[in-house]
């Protein structure tokens, strides 16, 4: 896991550094976190540049007060 400083916090990630220039970002719906897009890291993350991150308050990002 990287984290990745915010005003106000830290947003957590999942970094994937593949083959090509290309980046995908994953982002995750209302309850979930970054692990729900697992699969999709393994699948795509020898070929591309995958970020998965916690939204603000998720996972292991925090959120502001």
């Amino acid at each position: 896991m990287t984290r990745f400083k915010v005003a106000g916090g830290e947003i957590a990630a999942t970094v994937s550094c593949g083959r090509s220039a290309i980046a995908v970002l994953f982002l995750h719906g209302w309850t979930l976190d970054r692990r729900m897009w697992t699969p999709q890291m393994a699948a795509f993350g020898d070929d591309y540049l995958c970020v998965s991150i916690d939204r603000r308050g998720f996972g292991g990002s925090t959120a502001p007060a």
